[in-house]
């Protein structure tokens, strides 16, 4: 979905930009800084670009549609599975475990599309790429990257310096030694 995204941010991108260069070759022209031909020339080659991102917008917003209308059919169809399992229970067709089973089945799948389906309606609603750029797909809240890093650091270190000592070594298994008293 990444790929995606990217996709419609690069074509945005490339039509704002487009739309840039033909309003500034527009005042070029006013200000007759370009001729009457190098005009047609350029605003001929601006109009093709455009041509050309406009139509990739629409094929990726065509199908980010697609995929957005799978995906919320899918909820419907799991959420009314989940309600009918839930019927069944509760009139005592079925067993307090098999509708468990299947809740524990249904549930992480309905929370995932839950959290896509805001993320590509955002993705098909949006006119620029600015509107793309700052969009994320939510993630679900994972074991952070820099903390499995500082843990294997630190393990490496523990494990380099405890190497090369013998378990007699090791300063809590040592006996506490107790020094001479000198007598008076």
């Amino acid at each position: 979905m990444d790929k995606t995204r990217r996709e419609l941010y690069d074509a945005l991108l490339a039509k704002e930009r487009t739309q840039e260069l033909l309003v500034n070759l527009e005042q070029k022209k006013q200000s007759a800084v370009v001729t009457a031909d190098q005009y047609e020339l350029l605003k001929s080659d601006y109009q093709q670009r455009m041509a050309a991102s406009v139509a990739a917008i629409t094929i990726i917003k065509r199908e980010l549609k697609s995929r957005l209308r799978t995906r919320q059919e899918k909820l419907n169809v799991l959420t009314s599975e989940l309600q009918q399992m839930r019927a069944r229970h509760d009139a005592g067709e079925c067993s307090m475990g098999i509708f468990q089973k299947s809740e524990r089945r249904l549930l992480p799948e309905l929370h995932e599309l839950k959290r896509q389906i805001p993320f590509l309606q955002a993705l098909v609603d949006a006119k620029s790429s600015i509107q793309v750029e700052g969009l994320k797909l939510p993630g679900a809240a994972g074991f952070p990257r820099w903390a499995l890093i500082i843990a294997f650091s630190i393990a490496g270190v523990l494990i380099v310096a405890t190497a090369g000592m013998a378990y007699r070594d090791w300063p809590f298994c040592q006996k506490t030694r107790r020094l001479p008293v000198p007598i008076m």
